[in-house]
């Protein structure tokens, strides 16, 4: 029991360098891996609501707001209202010319550090399913 906690230590630490190495190459844009991925994810879209986002990436909504809103001031993104919709308070995210670059420049970045890996989906998702049921307990 011990040797397989430990090594699910370990395990769980090499996932951490891993996480952090990802936001060392998003660090120079001042933005985070999470951020990131959301520039992406707005990127593949024409407009998306934050709340699309949210329901779409699984991130709870005052995350989501607080990412888009660092976006935002750095200029990676826009804020679109809606006019045609009646309720003003919906905004629509487009991605900016300067994202785009930045996107650019990351996914080159990105394609340099980690070329042609197979990942690994489904070990991933079963490393997400038993850290989701350990928090849970």
């Amino acid at each position: 029991m011990v040797d397989r906690m430990m090594s699910f230590f370990e395990e769980l630490q090499r996932l951490d360098n891993a996480w952090r190495a990802l936001n060392q190459l998003t660090k120079e844009y001042e933005i985070s891996f999470e951020q990131f991925m959301l520039l992406k994810r707005i990127s593949l879209e024409k407009r998306i609501t934050p709340t699309a986002l949210s329901d779409e990436l699984k991130i709870s909504r005052p995350a989501v707001s607080r990412k888009i809103n660092q976006l935002y001031r750095n200029e990676y993104l826009n804020k679109i209202r809606s006019f045609e919709n009646e309720d003003q308070r919906i905004v629509e995210l487009e991605i900016s010319n300067k994202g785009n670059r930045i996107m650019a420049e990351l996914d080159k970045r990105f394609d340099e550090k980690i070329p042609d890996i197979d990942f690994p989906t489904q070990k991933i998702t079963e490393t997400v399913s038993l850290l989701r049921k350990i928090s849970r307990d």
